[in-house]
């Protein structure tokens, strides 16, 4: 949901030609896939293994 939210507001920022908001969006759009790539990572690691 919050990737959506983050796709519409980016589409609206380069609609606008604003940089600097365009910017910020794509700095919080990189923080969630840091964030879900880190989740993915440590749930992997909880699996057994061959799962």
């Amino acid at each position: 949901m919050r990737a959506r939210e983050y796709a519409d507001d980016l589409a609206a920022a380069v609609d606008a030609q604003d940089p600097d908001r365009t910017a910020r969006i794509l700095g919080r759009i990189n923080a969630l896939l840091s964030t879900a790539t880190a989740a993915f990572t440590l749930a992997r690691g909880l699996l057994p293994p061959g799962s």
